[in-house]
């Protein structure tokens, strides 16, 4: 069963929930970061979210405790890691590209630390591998080193092929890191991040505002359509510019005991505006709210989407944008509202936080796989409870090279992986509490930056 039917039984815990939202701040897009130079959208008021400063990311300064080992097995387990890589990362000479004077995304280094790290995330034999966007750098359409791997790059047109080629050759060997450590393309559950879509800030009439139609096609090909074309998941908002990039699926049989998936392509891109925004209206809202009112009361319910809701958050080397007004959104509003979404799981901000303000909780998670380590979130579903468990790769790495990549902004030339460590556990019991420690200890005491 899920959780949030049996917590209307429960304890809300009021104080609890007031600090939270007093903690809650009106958060809109952070216009800065790291792109083609290209200035932010004019009328688009830039707004810093609120975040932890300073900058945190790593595991905690003292141990954390495992949670105990339950001898019977839980119903459902899923692994969630979102902004792995956040870098373009793949060699290419498996498409058959001829690599110039070591001009190449992959080296020996790089093969070993995705050998290490996706074969630990394989260990956990999950029965689902969930990334909240941010897979690639997607600096694409251009060619800094003038090599034409993926064609010229002069025109719109050549750009918008160039897009196309690239995001092809990055998803398909993301993909295929997945299937060399036994891990099926089927049980991979993605969604849109920024990097998805160039990477912020989205200049009003500048080239990657223009192409934001593309990178989202590009990437549907590769995650939401199936070989033969057809769309893999039946529920999703069509009609709407969403219709390839949102969707809600059953990662269980469906019912009051299953587990529903709903991912949503948090990005809006639209004619008024010219730009790009983190927010869910319209019919895409309309579509998100339908799926969760005819889910089960007693289904456990999980929605993932790139940019987190809720602040403060901790973050590490990030542009740490949000969704739009925050708790005050209506998708915020529609997910906390119903009464029936366990969790929201959030990347972008390279770190790892969670926050509840009344039922649902959020967890902000990840990191940067060529500069900071990286992170991931096992989950179990048991009939009473959800218990997650965070886990911190740290790294070390070496720019006196870099990797090739379409933009100057270049992964690190080497990097090497430690094994993973234990930073946090949190565990949503049907009593309506919440038990949690290190990292995800629950509404943390973050100093709010203006």
């Amino acid at each position: 069963m899920g959780l949030l039917e049996r917590r209307r039984r429960g304890p809300l815990l009021a104080a609890v929930a007031a600090l939270a939202l007093a903690a809650t701040v009106v958060a809109g897009l952070t216009l800065t970061g790291s792109d083609d130079r290209a200035a932010p959208d004019r009328g688009v008021r830039p707004q810093r979210p609120a975040v932890a400063d300073p900058p945190t990311s790593g595991p905690p300064s003292s141990p954390v405790e495992p949670l105990p080992v339950d001898p019977a097995d839980p119903m459902f387990t899923f692994v969630s890691s979102p902004d792995m890589f956040n870098a373009d990362i793949g060699d290419l000479r498996t498409a058959g590209i001829r690599v110039r004077d070591g001009r190449n995304s992959w080296n020996p280094s790089y093969a070993r630390a995705v050998d290490r790290v996706f074969g630990t995330l394989a260990s956990y034999d999950a029965d689902a591998y969930l990334v909240a966007g941010d897979l690639v750098e997607g600096h694409w359409g251009q060619d800094a080193d003038r090599t034409g791997y993926f064609g010229p790059t002069r025109t719109e047109s050549q750009k918008l092929r160039a897009v196309t080629r690239a995001g092809n050759f990055y998803y398909g060997r993301y993909r295929q890191y997945f299937r060399d450590v036994g891990i099926a393309p089927s049980s991979l559950y993605a969604a849109v991040g920024d990097h998805e879509i160039g990477d912020n800030p989205w200049r009003r009439g500048g080239f990657k505002a223009r192409a934001v139609d593309t990178y989202k096609d590009v990437w549907a090909r590769n995650f939401t359509t199936t070989a033969s074309g057809g769309h893999r998941f039946p529920d999703r908002p069509v009609g709407t510019p969403y219709e390839d990039t949102s969707y809600a699926t059953w990662l269980t049989p469906p019912g009051p005991d299953g587990v529903l998936l709903v991912t949503v392509d948090v990005f809006r891109h639209g004619s008024d505006d010219n730009g790009v925004s983190a927010r869910v209206d319209g019919r895409h809202l309309a579509w998100f709210r339908g799926v969760l009112d005819a889910a089960p009361a007693e289904a456990t319910v999980i929605v993932q989407g790139h940019t987190p809701a809720l602040g403060p958050v901790r973050f590490s080397g990030s542009s740490r944008l949000m969704v739009e007004d925050g708790a005050r959104s209506p998708f915020w509003r529609a997910m906390d509202g119903s009464g029936k979404v366990d969790l929201y799981l959030a990347g972008e901000v390279h770190a790892q936080t969670a926050r509840q303000v009344r039922g649902t909780v959020q967890v902000s998670h990840g990191g940067l796989f060529a500069f900071r380590g990286t992170a991931y979130v096992v989950g179990r579903v048991y009939p009473d409870r959800v218990e997650l468990e965070s886990h911190w790769f740290d790294n070390t790495y070496s720019t006196r090279n870099r990797l090739w990549a379409t933009s100057s902004k270049r992964p690190p030339g080497a990097v090497s992986y430690a094994p993973e460590v234990l930073t946090g556990t949190l565990v949503l019991h049907d009593d309506g509490t919440v038990t949690s420690s290190g990292e995800l200890g629950l509404n943390p005491d973050l100093p709010a930056q203006p």
